[in-house]
């Protein structure tokens, strides 16, 4: 299993979009050229990348497996883990609210997640710099069953 960070994924978006060159991974990211060199040559290693006259692409010779490693459950579940961590850090990054609703206002707030996912589907902007790309997080779960699952 590739063992692949949140970093890693944040070059890998970077490069998926267009081949590039570190400055204009740097560009695009607004990442440390150190720090994406040492990225780079993990992706290298891991032979997720590929170099060609200075340009990283994602390799094309990697096979399904792979490619379903890369975005298996766990290697999600991992950069889920990250951000939501980075994102107790970061004053108003994260908002969390405890409360119980009735029947009909559930159905209300199901219905609103919807409608932000839908908005969200329909407003993605293709070609924008990764480092611009907002982060948006949401979830519902029973409160005793989170706690629960924390015991095993």
């Amino acid at each position: 299993m590739y063992n692949i960070t949140l970093l890693d994924r944040m070059v890998i978006n970077s490069v998926s979009k267009k081949n590039k060159d570190i400055k204009s991974i740097s560009n695009d990211t607004n990442l440390n050229s150190d720090i994406i060199k040492i990225v780079l040559e993990d992706l290298l290693v891991k032979n997720i990348f590929s170099l060609k006259s200075g340009e990283y692409s994602i390799n094309k010779n990697l096979n399904s497996d792979q490619i379903k490693d890369i975005n298996s459950k766990d290697s999600i579940d991992i950069e889920k883990i990250q951000i939501a961590r980075s994102s107790l850090k970061n004053e108003g990054g994260f908002n969390l609210e405890k409360f119980a609703l009735t029947n009909k206002d559930k159905v209300i707030f199901e219905g609103m997640l919807k409608n932000i996912k839908m908005f969200i589907d329909n407003s993605k902007i293709k070609d924008a710099l990764t480092k611009e790309e907002n982060l948006f997080f949401w979830g519902q779960n029973n409160y005793s069953d989170i706690v629960n699952s924390t015991l095993y």
